[in-house]
């Protein structure tokens, strides 16, 4: 996996997006661990495939992981996560325009202790909850939810979501 200790800007384009993959593009990989001490996270046109999660003696369950930033996405997919989350922000504020995840064995947007919008998403095949907030605000709009497993969204720990255009 890759594990970043401060900012991070991974600038794709439309026409030319990043992956992230494994050696093979088959065999499933660790992830990515930002722990970004309140700095900038950018992410622009990526693609993450085939994450796993593991990490080395580490405990972190998610195949892309944002703790502690200030972060902006921008056309993010994730796809075939076998990853407690897809997705784990934590401690940070957010807008996220884009977010696409696919086929994840669990949870495919987890938020903890978070304040941020998501727009324009989607979510499909997901084995737990599409999006999963606790002791977060979210405002979501535009976004859909195909074939979750659990819950389109799940709610708790003295969170806000208010949301618009939500297809489940």
């Amino acid at each position: 996996g890759i594990l970043v200790n401060g900012g991070m800007k991974i600038l794709g384009s439309l026409d030319n997006e990043v992956i992230f993959t494994s050696v093979n593009g088959i065999t499933p990989w660790g992830g990515v661990v930002i722990l970004s001490d309140n700095q900038d996270v950018i992410i622009t046109s990526l693609i993450i495939e085939n994450v796993n999660g593991n990490y080395t003696n580490k405990s972190w369950s998610g195949g892309v992981v944002v703790n502690n930033a200030r972060v902006d996405i921008n056309k993010l997919t994730i796809k075939n996560s076998t990853t407690e989350d897809a997705l784990n922000i934590i401690n940070s504020t957010f807008s996220i325009d884009g977010l696409e995840v696919k086929n994840s064995y669990s949870d495919a947007l987890d938020v903890d202790y978070s304040n941020g919008k998501i727009i324009n998403s989607i979510f499909s095949n997901t084995g737990g909850d599409a999006v999963d907030i606790s002791n977060t605000y979210l405002m979501a709009e535009n976004i859909s939810i195909n074939g979750a497993f659990d819950k389109g969204f799940s709610i708790g720990e003295e969170s806000v979501l208010e949301a618009q255009y939500i297809d489940i």
